[in-house]
């Protein structure tokens, strides 16, 4: 029994075969330089969040807000007292 023949009688010329190299070298760089772009903006946002909470942190463990220059009392509990004021207004105890 003979095989089916894969070569249906069409073959590419060696131009188009040349641009469609050109065009899936081209698709593949536009990806990876979107890819970098997003890379580059997300590392950004994390950066940025990264600072953010670290302020937080500092904030209510190091003994001062960010607007004080060194006022009196303790600073840890200056900082936590708006917080405390608005947990104890939003949840109200009964």
């Amino acid at each position: 029994m003979r095989r089916p023949s894969r070569n249906l009688g069409w073959r590419p010329s060696p131009r188009r075969v040349e641009l469609l190299g050109r065009l899936l070298r081209s698709y593949a760089a536009q990806g990876l330089t979107q890819t970098k772009v997003g890379f580059t903006v997300s590392l950004g946002a994390a950066c940025v969040g990264f600072v953010i909470i670290m302020i937080g942190v500092v904030t209510a463990l190091g003994g001062a807000t960010l607007t004080q220059a060194g006022g009196g009392g303790s600073g840890r509990a200056q900082a936590v007292e708006p917080v405390l004021a608005w947990l104890k207004d939003r949840y109200p105890t009964t």
